[in-house]
């Protein structure tokens, strides 16, 4: 076999010098140097990431990048690392990723609990060993405490424990298994975290299980991402990747393991000190967080390994805590509709209320709950990445210098950049808000065909109109017009929002239809997760992102999932209503179903300026 040298630039200037065989892609080089290149579509060349600078030997651009890459691109040298491959020596100079603090949503709104979290901790003072009483420390204790045989671990630290507390040991438990024996008394330390593991972002939170106080709240950016953007993404790596699912595991862990750090740091809080976590995410998610293969959730009929809660030790996960720590993984619903929905359903009490409600959570999966009369219905729909920025022209996350609002002011165009840095690219909140200003404006359709500069029509403000310009792809509108890094909204862009936005609007009509709903009788529409958050209500309105339009009704509830996750952490009670809640809701499978299919066609058409309920009608 011919190997190659191949030299990766990156992006500080250092270089790594490695051999690879003739044949292979560069992304596939670069992860076997132990590199990571961005391909947030798992390496199926749509989403355009891993875009590389090189020179040397390589086969002929491929129909993807011939599609993909501009001819300006080509020209400079620029490939797709997942799809050129090596030929010959090469040297290949890998891009300056955005790896700056994420604008990440920790905050949300929940009901209040009574903590009752099951883990407790009880000071015990026992008897001295004497001639007249030799039983061991085990035995002793158990008289005095109802419990399971404890672990190894934890019959290795009684000895130490009774000789220094004279006596006296502090006993942590969960329910009846026994997580710890401590010398003295040191029942005010116990400590839990909750954690909302979503496709994007992990965020966590640190919280005394004795009052149920929050002491540090801490947020990254989910490692699995720089192997896919979306849930279908990570599946094929899993599947198609040797050791993909040890590879996503191991992504995640570390993950956590840096937020967990830093919530220990702040709060001042020992690792041995915390015994419980709960944790919740999309059934995907879970299941990577596990290491189980999670490939039935990537075909029909989408079934799941599990969808019972499950409780696993902190150890088994390679978690720096208490090794005896409960990990407590809420149950899912279906292949495509997870814990954090269930999470989400606590937090706005959706399994108690009796008013017509629907709850979003506008994301990568576009996870969707009707509530009425105590009943749940829940789907999921592809709604994929546009709306985290991913398979858009200059998309990106919400980090520093992304635009995430426009508005249009006495006619200029105006844009919100994230820490007031000069504007790198657009993420989901912005984009909304640009495709609303430009329907307003007339330059783009119904349809979502943005007009060129000729039809026009003649009220669109001047500012405007110098934007639209002819692009390498057609139409293109320029937001920032730097000539190293301008960000544009090209046709391609405004599909791809078009697919998004349908999907999100289409898995609510059929949902609504299951419960035998229309808009007019919709009382709220909650949104939860972070693009809930950011995006403006007027400018969801306005692109037909929602099926009402009176914006009173739209309540934002924040990263809803992290805060039914900590109600569950703390609650018993919450852990048996999420699992009553689980089995109860009506899974509706979207997939094959042609009335899903005519909404979808209809909800990709974008509303009249000021007509969005006379434009899409319920069915």
């Amino acid at each position: 076999m011919n190997h190659c040298r191949v030299s990766f630039v990156l992006p500080e200037g250092r270089v790594v010098e490695t051999r690879s065989a003739s044949g292979v892609t560069i992304l596939e080089a670069a992860r076997a140097s132990g590199l990571e290149i961005q391909a947030t579509c798992a390496g199926r060349g749509r989403c355009g990431h891993c875009r590389v600078q090189v020179e040397g030997s390589l086969g002929p651009p491929s129909p993807v990048e011939q599609r993909v890459l501009t001819p300006g691109e080509r020209a400079r040298g620029i490939r797709l690392a997942c799809q050129a491959r090596i030929q010959g020596d090469l040297k290949v100079v890998l891009p300056r990723v955005a790896t700056g603090p994420a604008k990440i949503l920790t905050t949300g709104t929940a009901s209040t609990v009574t903590v009752d979290s099951g883990f407790t901790k009880n000071v015990v003072l026992l008897d001295p060993a004497s001639l007249e009483d030799v039983r061991g420390d085990y035995e002793r204790l158990r008289a005095k405490v109802e419990m399971s045989q404890p672990s190894l671990g934890t019959l290795r630290q009684l000895a130490a424990a009774f000789r220094q507390g004279g006596g006296q040991v502090t006993v942590t438990s969960y329910k009846d298994q026994v997580l710890g024996v401590e010398p003295g008394d040191a029942s005010g330390e116990l400590y839990g975290m909750a954690f909302d593991i979503g496709t994007t972002t992990v965020v966590g939170g640190l919280l005394d299980l004795n009052t149920g106080r929050e002491l540090a709240v801490s947020a990254a950016r989910n490692g699995q991402a720089v192997h896919g953007a979306d849930v279908i993404a990570r599946i094929q790596f899993a599947q198609t990747v040797p050791k993909g699912i040890q590879e996503m595991q191991k992504k995640v862990i570390e993950t956590l393991n840096a937020i967990i750090a830093d919530l220990l740091q702040q709060a001042g809080v020992k690792a041995e000190s915390v015994y419980g976590l709960s944790v919740v995410g999309n059934t995907c998610m879970q299941h990577l967080l596990l290491a189980i293969d999670p490939s039935s959730l990537g075909t029909s009929p989408y079934v799941p390994v599990f969808q019972s809660p499950l409780i696993v030790d902190a150890g088994e996960l390679g978690l720096k805590l208490n090794p005896q720590a409960k990990v407590l993984v809420l149950p899912n619903i279906a292949g495509f509709v997870g814990a954090d929905t269930v999470a989400v359903i606590m937090a706005a009490g959706l399994d108690q209320i009796k008013e017509p409600v629907v709850a979003v959570d506008i994301g990568t999966n576009g996870e969707i709950v009707v509530a009425r009369d105590g009943q749940l219905w829940a789907c999921s729909t592809a709604a994929g990445p546009a709306f985290e920025g991913a398979q858009i022209t200059c998309g990106m996350g919400g980090t520093a210098g992304a635009v995430e609002g426009v508005d249009l002011i006495d006619g200029q165009l105006t844009l919100q950049v994230i820490d007031g840095e000069p504007a790198k690219g657009i993420c989901g909140s912005g984009l909304i808000d640009l495709i609303a200003v430009l329907l307003e404006a007339g330059i783009i359709d119904e349809t979502g065909r943005m007009l060129p500069p000729d039809e026009l029509p003649d009220e669109v403000p001047a500012d405007l109109r110098r934007r639209v310009v002819p692009g390498e792809r057609g139409v293109q509108f320029i937001l920032t017009e730097d000539e190293d890094n301008p960000v544009v909204l090209t046709q391609g862009d405004v599909r791809e929002l078009q697919l998004a936005k349908g999907a999100i609007y289409a898995g609510i009509k059929i949902l609504m239809n299951e419960a035998g709903l229309t808009p007019q009788d919709l009382n709220q529409v909650i949104l939860a997760g972070a693009f809930g958050n950011y995006v403006r209500k007027e400018s969801a309105i306005a692109i037909g992102l929602l099926p009402i339009a009176e914006k009173d009704k739209i309540i934002s509830v924040g990263n809803a999932a992290r805060m039914g996750a900590r109600m569950a952490l703390l609650s018993q009670e919450v852990r048996d209503r999420a699992l009553r809640a689980a089995a109860a809701t009506r899974y509706v499978e979207l997939s094959g179903r042609l009335d899903f299919q005519m909404e979808f066609a209809d909800a990709m058409l974008f509303p009249r300026p000021g007509g969005h309920l006379d434009k899409i009608q319920p069915a």
